[in-house]
């Protein structure tokens, strides 16, 4: 799983405690730049000098635009390259930095051969939709899943009728789709790296999704964690 780095994830500081909590060594690079990729419990990369941030993933305070958080990432990736990354969608809001630094580590888990992870769940402000969807069709062909939601998979797809074979076209492996995003129990649908669709209800659990997919669990039981809401990122679901 790339030494004890198990999870490099630029989602919410809550995500990376709740996989910590399952026993993954998580770090956290979602949020200042100037901060470094940060663990769970307030150090950094084995051997960097990275603090906890306290703020979250839609922080804004990319200082010095990223600078020291990029060279922490390539650090990182060499000394312990994480077994996934998790990203998820940078808003305008969070300047450049924000979208600097995760399209770095875009690029060194290309080069490290990890897996990834894209989250787009959160519904882009209407004078934002066709920046973020620019990005989106940057990202997708590196992502081997994608949590989503039925907005979301229109803005990854825009237009098509189809926007899963299209997802797969561009190289996407897997994908998931909360209905009504996390937190709010809805449909489930998950269409597996080997072409089948599963279908299930809960609530959206991205950290209960991602424990699943780090352990190799079968479709089925990712479907299920991903639909156990908060519970699943409790340790009496590891």
């Amino acid at each position: 799983m790339g030494g004890s780095t198990t999870v490099l994830t630029f989602g919410t500081p809550e995500l990376a405690l709740r996989l910590a909590g399952l026993g993954h060594g998580v770090r956290w690079a979602g949020g200042c730049g100037s901060a470094g990729p940060a663990d769970a419990s307030g150090t950094g990369w084995p051997g960097g000098g990275g603090a906890r941030c306290g703020c979250a993933g839609t922080c804004s305070a990319y200082a010095d635009g990223g600078g020291v958080l990029a060279y922490e990432l390539v650090r990182g990736f060499a000394a312990d390259p994480p077994g996934l990354l998790h990203l998820t969608v940078p808003g305008p809001e969070q300047g450049p930095g924000a979208r600097a630094a995760a399209e770095l580590a875009l690029r060194l888990a290309g080069e490290h051969s990890v897996l990834v992870c894209l989250e787009a769940v959160r519904r882009p402000d209407p004078w934002a939709r066709d920046e973020t969807a620019r990005l989106l069709r940057g990202w997708l062909p590196r992502v081997d899943a994608l949590v989503t939601t039925d907005a979301g998979l229109r803005l990854c797809a825009p237009g098509s009728a189809d926007p899963v074979a299209e997802l797969r076209a561009l190289g996407v492996g897997e994908v998931l789709v909360g209905r009504d995003g996390p937190a709010v129990r809805g449909d489930l649908v998950l269409y597996d790296d080997e072409g089948a669709v599963h279908r299930g209800a809960g609530a959206l659990s991205v950290p209960g999704y991602l424990a699943a997919l780090l352990a190799g669990a079968p479709a089925a039981t990712r479907l299920a964690r991903a639909g156990a809401g908060p519970a699943a990122a409790g340790p009496a679901a590891a």
